[in-house]
Order: C-alpha cells, then sequence, then structure tokens
C-alpha cells in the first residue's frame, strides 16, 4: 500500500511529502524545501530500506533543503540516496540568488547537487513496488514536472495527521495547478500561456477523479479544477 505524508514547511507553507511504500520498505521525499526536522520526523518513523528524493522544480521553497536532504537520508540507509529531476538545470544552481531575492541568508542554501536520474516527459520511474510517471508540465518554471500514480490503494495523511484513504488516481502537481489557481508566472523562466497549455495537455487530461497533490494548500481534484477553476476556463 502506498502512503502519502503532507508536511507543510517553511515561511512559504510549501508541501512537503514523503511518500511510503510498504511493500518494499521504500521512501521518497518529495520537495524537501526546508525544515527537514519535520520531514525526518516522519522517515524515521517509517525506517525505510531505500529512500530517494524527487523535486517537481528547483524554486527555492521547494529545493532550498535539498542538498542537507541528501546527506542526512544517506547517514540512515545502506544503499545509495538519489536525486531525481526534471533536466532542465538552470534553477539548480540559482538557490543561493534566490534566496537573495527573497532577503533570506545566503549563507543558508546550498544549491541542488547533480541529479543521478534525469526526466523528461511522459516517462516512467519505479518507486518501490509502484510505477509512477513523469509528466513535464513548465510555465510556472522551466524545469517543472509533476507526477502520476495509480496506485490499488493510497492512504493520505495530512499535515496533522488526520489519514484519508482512497482509491482514486494521484498527481503531485507541484506548483502547477493549485484549488482554484494556478501557479505564478511572473519569476525567471515563468510564461502564463505555456502553463495554461501545460495544465491542458498534461494535467486536465487525466481521470477527472485523479487527487491533485499541490505544492501549497489543500488538496483538490482534476474534475473539480476543470469545471470550477477560473483560469481554467473558455
Amino acid at each position: 500500500m502506498l502512503l502519502i505524508h503532507t508536511i507543510e514547511v517553511t515561511p512559504f507553507s510549501q508541501n512537503a511529502r514523503v511518500l511510503w511504500d510498504s511493500t518494499t520498505s521504500s521512501a521518497l521525499i518529495v520537495d524537501p524545501g526546508g525544515d527537514l526536522e519535520q520531514i525526518f520526523e516522519v522517515v524515521d518513523s517509517l525506517e525505510p530500506k531505500q529512500l530517494d528524493v524527487l523535486l517537481t522544480h528547483a524554486h527555492l521553497d521547494h529545493a532550498g533543503g535539498t542538498a542537507q536532504c541528501l546527506a542526512l537520508g544517506m547517514a540512515r540507509v545502506d544503499r545509495p540516496v538519489r536525486l531525481l529531476a526534471h533536466r532542465e538545470p538552470i534553477l539548480r544552481g540559482m538557490l543561493q540568488q534566490q534566496a537573495k531575492h527573497y532577503m533570506l541568508p545566503i549563507s543558508e542554501y546550498q544549491n541542488v547537487p547533480a541529479p543521478d536520474v534525469l526526466f523528461d516527459c511522459n516517462e516512467e520511474f519505479t518507486f518501490g513496488s509502484l510505477t509512477a510517471k513523469i509528466l513535464f508540465t513548465p510555465g510556472h518554471a522551466p524545469d517543472h514536472i509533476a507526477v502520476y500514480m495509480n496506485p490499488a490503494e493510497t492512504t493520505l495523511i495530512d499535515d496533522r495527521g488526520r489519514p484519508q484513504r482512497t482509491t482514486s488516481p494521484i498527481v503531485l502537481a507541484g506548483d502547477a495547478l493549485f484549488q482554484g489557481s494556478i501557479g505564478r508566472t511572473d519569476l525567471p523562466g515563468g510564461s502564463y500561456p505555456l502553463l495554461i497549455r501545460s495544465i491542458r495537455e498534461h494535467l486536465l487530461t487525466l481521470p477527472p477523479e485523479t487527487i491533485v497533490l499541490s505544492g501549497h494548500g489543500p488538496n483538490t481534484t482534476i474534475g473539480f479544477e476543470a469545471a470550477n477553476n477560473p483560469f481554467l476556463q473558455d
């Protein structure tokens, strides 16, 4: 069974996540933006045999803790901890510049290390016993990806520890799509027309019952956003 823990981190209220495949004792950390002690409190409770890290994109609030996260992970498991990300590299080398933009202390941030696995669109990868599909969704950021999974059953655990069981497909949408909104497009590499196209071509084509796990804010579904999101109405 798949468990997905949501942990709200950083002053940006970013939804980091820990995915857990109980069949293989494998964990996947998605978007370790910061507050790593909270993330690893969940990881340590699971005692994984395998641990990897995935970035939906390399904005500071999603990737600011990546280097430290990899180091902490490697101290906990015997197997190598891999970093998975899109092949577009530009933002991964700009974390200190992003910190300066937000008037945060540059010395507290490291650029993202070179990933071990690089993705294009529509590639599949294996996480434990599960298969996930990568959807390239630029517009908010040039390296932005979403992750689509359709496990037999998933338990979603929110930031307050409340569980929700579902048999619906799951998409980790990063900052492309939110409940009633979309990602901002005024940052370097952003494009409003490109983001709308990404959402329409790669997210709204998913089954309407698909649960959207966004990078900020509450969960939603593809069907609800297709019918109600004001940015997606013709």
